[in-house]
């Protein structure tokens, strides 16, 4: 699943507390997660307003391979007006990197993982694509 942040102010995304603990996990559960969850889903984006940040892209196993993503990454590149578009994917997830470079994005920083061994990656690739090369890279695609 692919969801744009919005323009403009209303951009971070908060993970309610009583959400987390009433709605889904009970009491305690809840409590828990949002404790261990809260620094990773609250914490502001130090990104320009005019930049799209691609969070979760998710296909289901029988589309891979069929040009899903593909299709859905394009169309999104093309119609949103940001100039610049950032996503990260783990180290691990070498199809998804292949997919990326691909499309014209381009790798500009690594950050070392806490917990990788726990959470099966060690690096976050951040990647980038400028939205004035979409003529040239995603017709190639």
């Amino acid at each position: 699943m692919l969801l744009p942040a919005p323009l403009g102010p209303t951009r971070p995304t908060r993970l309610g507390l009583a959400s987390v603990r009433l709605k889904h996990l009970g009491f305690f559960m809840g409590s828990l997660a949002y404790k261990f969850l809260s620094k990773e889903f609250n914490t502001a984006l130090t990104y320009p307003d005019d930049n799209g940040y691609i969070e979760c892209v998710a296909t289901i196993e029988s589309a891979r391979g069929k040009g899903v993503c593909t299709a859905l990454f394009k169309y999104v590149m093309k119609e949103l007006p940001y100039k610049e578009f950032i996503l990260d994917v783990a180290d691990t997830n070498e199809n998804a990197y292949r997919l990326y470079k691909k499309l014209g994005f381009t790798e500009f920083k690594r950050k070392p993982e806490k917990h990788g061994k726990i959470k099966g990656f060690n690096e976050r690739i951040y990647m980038k694509f400028l939205n004035n090369q979409i003529n040239n890279t995603t017709d190639k695609a």
